[in-house]
């Protein structure tokens, strides 16, 4: 009896890491279902930059524009975390995109076969002068 029982013992703790194994693992946009998208859609998304974005003066002053890339993972519950940027016109037009994406609310988390997953997302920002 005692063998049985360290036995199951030994198989719920298996696959207990094993799951735990699972939920750590980092997937890329295309190996995933469905991608993590902003809560609200894309109208939502313009508003939250339009509301958040502050041009930083430096870039302003010199006509400094183009688009900021940045790396972060979408967590299963939707928040953003592991932030880093990946390409940017320049040093202060990359701070302020890692400061709004910050302040970001919680997006629609990434699914496989409808179960929510860890994804690493590219998010680009685009800094424009009218």
């Amino acid at each position: 009896m005692t063998k049985y029982i360290i036995a199951l013992f030994i198989a719920l703790l298996s696959y207990i890491n094993a799951n735990a194994q699972q939920d750590s693992i980092i997937r890329p946009d295309s190996l995933v279902d469905i991608k993590p998208s902003f809560k609200g859609g894309e109208k939502a998304y313009i508003k939250f930059l339009t509301k958040t974005v502050r041009y930083p003066a430096y870039d302003r002053e010199r006509n400094i524009m183009g688009k900021v890339e940045v790396s972060v993972i979408v967590e299963t519950d939707g928040t953003l975390t592991n932030f880093e940027i990946k390409s940017t016109p320049s040093k202060t037009l990359g701070e302020e995109a890692l400061r709004v994406l910050k302040l970001s609310p919680p997006w629609v988390p990434g699914t496989v076969k409808n179960v929510p997953v860890r994804v690493r997302h590219i998010i680009p920002l685009s800094f424009t002068l009218g």
